[in-house]
């Protein structure tokens, strides 16, 4: 590459006068090589991305899927292709580059399916279903990808999906609640009394927000399906 001086020489023996001539030679290589504004050939939908070709040829034209796009050494685009600059040195020396893909992709949803909630901690762990894949969980009986009731232990526990990348429309988070309860317990007196013909209020002592009841048997209960019904026994 560059500028060669060629000499040639005859003479130079006995009284001859040694002579000589030079011819120049430019060897001429032109770099076609595409440089973006924004690094990395996938980008976020919206993005304006300028390519840059290098400076002090002659002529450039750049193409874009096979189509004659601009002649100027840099182009502005936002839009998927392939891109691909031809450049003209002032030797007339042409060099083509590699077509330069572009991609330009949507913001990603990050989404975490509801998890359910379990009474008690000795309960089957729980796979956790999160996108797009990749991801990292995170949060209190979390191993890999399910949730373990008996490492969350009894509480309500914050599960979290995050996904990481060099585009910011690829980052996200999604957030669920996994709600270990306490089981009901029931605290009924060993023995009731009351006056013959009347009636007693049956306490069942739940120590929870339980969501049903049932008492068994039903016979002389106001109501077997509430917490406190009234019992009105009779002798047989």
């Amino acid at each position: 590459m560059g500028t060669h001086t060629i000499t040639y020489q005859v003479g130079g023996s006995g009284q001859c006068p040694v002579i000589k001539d030079y011819t120049n030679i430019n060897v001429s290589d032109p770099k076609a090589t595409i440089t973006p504004s924004i690094p990395g050939n996938i980008l976020c939908v919206g993005q304006n991305v300028t390519l840059n070709a290098p400076t002090g040829y002659q002529h450039y034209e750049w193409s874009k899927n096979g189509n004659f796009l601009s002649n100027n050494n840099q182009v502005s685009t936002n839009t998927d292709g392939n891109y691909v600059l031809k450049v003209t040195d002032i030797l007339n020396c042409i060099n083509t580059s590699a077509p330069y893909n572009l991609s330009f992709v949507n913001k990603v949803n990050v989404t975490l399916d509801s998890i359910a909630g379990v009474c008690d901690t000795n309960n089957p762990v729980v796979t956790l279903n999160a996108s797009p894949a990749g991801g990292q969980l995170s949060g209190a009986g979390v191993v890999g990808n399910t949730f373990d009731p008996k490492k969350a232990g009894i509480g309500i526990h914050m599960i979290t999906y995050t996904v990481n990348s060099s585009l910011a429309c690829q980052n996200g988070t999604a957030r669920r609640w996994a709600v270990v309860e306490n089981p009901p317990s029931i605290l009924l007196p060993d023995q009731v009394n009351m006056p013959e013909g009347g009636s007693v209020v049956l306490n069942a002592g739940i120590n929870a927000n339980a969501a049903s009841f049932s008492w068994n048997p039903t016979i002389a209960l106001s109501n077997p399906s509430i917490a406190n019904p009234v019992a009105s026994p009779f002798l047989r």
